[in-house]
């Protein structure tokens, strides 16, 4: 699975779903790439990979993908639709037994 990791990657329920079922699906966790875009990445295959180590705020992608993951909580996820948010938290406590987790 290849994970384009950008800014809201982890504010989208879907997203997170996605996750989920990858993982409860038995997948090997060395099958998950996980790739960050935004600004300050270089295009895939461009030579030119300064942008990974510090963006216009001299902080470097990397840094603020392990940032935004070490941040995360489930509860601040959302969805355009609140009965859809509702629901996936639902199915993420039937597969995880609780959204707390």
């Amino acid at each position: 699975l290849v994970c384009l990791l950008g800014p809201t990657y982890l504010d989208r329920l879907w997203t997170l779903l996605e996750l989920l079922t990858f993982t409860r699906m038995g997948a090997d966790h060395s099958a998950l790439v996980v790739l960050p875009i935004g600004r300050g990445v270089p295009a895939a295959g461009a030579e030119d990979t300064a942008g990974l180590e510090a963006d216009q705020g001299g902080r470097g992608a990397k840094a603020e993908v392990i940032e935004k993951v070490k941040a995360f909580a489930l509860r601040d996820a959302t969805c355009f639709d609140h009965a859809e948010r509702d629901h996936l938290l639902e199915v993420i406590a039937s597969g995880c037994g609780s959204h707390l987790a």
